[in-house]
């Protein structure tokens, strides 16, 4: 097939852009096996930018309409989506993505190629993750901000440029955490100060295996 020509398969069109496919959501899910659980509105699409990769997807994901998720290059063998993510309208996910679990990605949001989203994440609307970049686990990011370097775990980043305007400190981290691990947690984030928690460890453990640029001050 030709650079730029379509054709029409049993009914639905397929969009081929060299080795580029624009798959509905409905065909998508028939053919790669994604779990039943996995909410798709009809307007979503998958981008399979080499057939030779894919997607993965746990379970019990929404995907708002005007979703598009872009598939692996090689660099990952598939794009991978955690669990009990929600997907707000428009939100791009580019290829090679990592995500993981519990994570809010509010309307029109943009995940850039490579980036890692770790779990428990708040991404606003209509802000942009540029590629590379790892959002540590229960960082908060604003509306409208371009994300150009990394995010520590409970870091409340927004802002045009982005700066880091504390710890997040949410009812719902209150409550999963006791008063100790709150102090560690902004002296963590305000004074890079490395805890002593052992959960909290992990937390930023798995930030540093994943990060590749400078983060947040």
């Amino acid at each position: 097939m030709g650079y730029g020509s379509t054709q029409q398969q049993n009914g639905p069109f397929y969009f081929t852009l060299a080795m580029t496919t624009i798959l509905p959501s409905k065909e998508f899910i028939l053919k790669y096996n994604v779990p039943e659980s996995n909410v798709f509105e009809d307007s979503v699409r998958i981008v399979v930018t080499d057939e030779r990769y894919g997607i993965s997807f746990g379970e019990n994901n929404y995907f708002s309409a005007g979703c598009t998720l872009f598939t692996a290059t090689g660099y990952r063998e598939n794009t991978l989506v955690g669990s009990n993510n929600y997907f707000g309208p428009s939100t791009v996910i580019k290829n090679d993505v990592l995500i993981g679990n519990n994570n809010t990605f509010d309307s029109s949001s943009y995940i850039g190629n490579l980036s890692t989203i770790l779990n428990y994440v708040k991404i606003e609307s209509n802000s942009n993750i540029c590629d590379l970049t790892t959002i540590g686990s229960y960082a908060h990011i604003g509306c409208l901000s371009p994300i150009i370097k990394d995010v520590k775990p409970f870091s409340k980043v927004y802002g045009n440029p982005a700066l880091l305007k504390g710890n997040v400190s949410s009812k719902d981290i209150k409550n999963k955490f006791s008063s100790e691990q709150l102090k560690q947690i902004a002296l963590y984030v305000k004074e890079e100060q490395t805890p002593k928690d052992v959960a909290l460890i992990t937390l930023v453990d798995d930030f540093s295996n994943f990060s590749r640029k400078k983060y947040y001050l």
